[in-house]
């Protein structure tokens, strides 16, 4: 579930895949102050105007200060389909529950226990999903998810700012 979860909002956020996977001199190492936790994760109650809602607070690779540049990225609650961040979101925290207690060193993304996912993995699992879906596995990489979710916010007549919001540039 950590995998798939993880392309699934990698798409959805225009994420870079190091803001969803991690490693540090090619070791496992996760650095909380520094990578997405699980206590980056808000969830919203439905109101009168606003359905559920689920607020991650993503820590982007590009900025210089990256300890204190987290940016929100907030998804409304979908169908349930394959696409859907908010309901990939919330079997991820069904399946692989973490202890409250510790969701500040709990990697968001992570293989066992505190092992954050690494990028090999990522894209091991994008490949998955491209041969799954009829596509050359080849083709992809760690970056297809961002480059995928661009191009599809534009073929959806998604605006320039959007884009722009989205994929923090």
């Amino acid at each position: 579930m950590n995998r798939a979860a993880a392309i699934v909002f990698a798409w959805g956020a225009v994420a870079r895949m190091g803001e969803v996977a991690h490693y540090s001199r090619g070791k496992r190492r996760f650095r909380p102050a520094l990578h997405v936790t699980r206590a980056d994760i808000s969830w919203k109650r439905a109101t009168q105007k606003f359905g559920r809602s689920v607020t991650v607070w993503l820590r982007p690779l590009m900025k210089k200060n990256k300890a204190a540049a987290k940016v929100p990225v907030m998804f409304e609650e979908g169908d349930g389909g394959g696409d859907d961040v908010y309901a990939f979101l919330r079997a991820l925290l069904r399946d692989d529950a973490h202890d409250a207690g510790r969701a500040k060193v709990t990697p968001m993304f992570r293989e066992r226990a505190q092992r954050a996912l690494h990028p090999r993995d990522f894209i091991a699992e994008v490949k998955r999903a491209a041969t799954r879906a009829g596509q050359d596995p080849v083709a992809f990489k760690g970056h297809s998810p961002r480059i995928g979710a661009a191009t599809d916010l534009v073929d959806r007549n998604g605006s320039l700012l959007m884009l722009q919001a989205r994929g923090r540039w």
